[in-house]
């Protein structure tokens, strides 16, 4: 689960209900931030909810994250020359540094054995994967949960493992490949944002340049800080509450529509974005949806 962008959630409904009480937010006002609200925690919810096998196995990833204290649990398929992530739940951004670190470790890893890898940055902030390797036919197939607590249960995520290899190897077929399921949950977020909206709705989009590169020699946890860092930054550039959407490490979307009047006053292309000291340098477009149709060449233009 996608604890920060929830912390940020819970904070503006605890905003919105001291505005309330203080007065200083009208009926109709509140009415329309709670819609808002309303529709985010909807789209967080719909994350982790699917009929397909792959879906499946998602929430079952999601249940051992929450139980297991872990930030994210993936199943990874060695193929070829290249490890390719086949489920997930957690943190997407982490998970882009999972197959370049298993790659690294396979071949010192024992099949059916466990082992542990510390990932710390020598920051203070450190995060252990703990990795579980499966030979079964022609694939392998690895089985990863990355924590930054003791709590962590070795024989629980052992269980998990084993459990999540047997339901890939039954159902392969049917997963979809988390880039495409990543797609599809992204504008499905975007539809139910835009069905809740009144009147026109406004996405400003921040793509930033070369983080990455920028990054490129940072442990895990300073990947996950910098993207929840962004997330927070913007949502407190605007004056009353907004969704942010993260489609990737560079990439941020930032939506309101007519009833956050103040939110349209917002300058997002002069947004100072200061990241341990340094101004991160980006550019930002600002387009109004106003239709299923314009809704839908966003979506394939983004």
């Amino acid at each position: 689960m996608d604890t920060k962008e929830i912390d940020i959630l819970i904070g503006q409904i605890r905003e919105t209900i001291q505005r309330r009480a203080s007065g200083t937010l009208s009926i109709e006002k509140t009415n329309h931030v709670y819609r808002t609200l309303f529709a985010r925690f909807n789209s967080l919810e719909k994350r982790h909810h699917s009929d397909r096998p792959g879906g499946y196995i998602k929430g079952v990833l999601h249940h051992h994250n929450i139980q297991n204290h872990s930030s994210l649990t993936a199943v990874l398929v060695q193929k070829e020359d290249a490890t390719i992530p086949v489920a997930f739940a957690g943190d997407a951004i982490l998970l882009q540094a999972l197959p370049e670190i298993i790659e690294r470790e396979a071949q010192s890893i024992s099949a059916g054995n466990s082992v542990r890898i510390p990932l710390g940055d020598g920051s203070g902030h450190t995060h252990v994967m703990s990795l579980k390797k499966f030979e079964t036919g022609n694939e392998t197939i690895f089985v990863a949960s990355v924590t930054s607590t003791p709590l962590f249960d070795l024989s629980g995520f052992d269980y998990i493992a084993e459990f999540a290899c047997s339901v890939y190897e039954r159902y392969s077929a049917y997963f979809v490949p988390p880039t495409l399921d990543y797609i599809q949950r992204l504008s499905s977020e975007l539809v139910a944002v835009y069905e809740s909206s009144m009147g026109v709705l406004y996405a400003d989009h921040f793509i930033l340049k070369n983080p990455l590169t920028s990054l490129s020699l940072a442990g895990t946890r300073t990947l996950i800080d910098f993207s929840e860092f962004i997330v927070q930054t913007l949502s407190d550039a605007y004056p009353e509450p907004v969704v942010v959407l993260v489609v990737s490490l560079a990439d941020y979307l930032v939506l309101f529509d007519d009833g956050a009047t103040s939110n349209a006053d917002v300058r997002h292309n002069r947004i100072d974005i200061l990241y341990n000291t340094n101004l991160v340098p980006y550019r930002s477009t600002r387009t109004a949806i106003d239709s299923p149709g314009a809704l839908a060449v966003f979506i394939e233009e983004l």
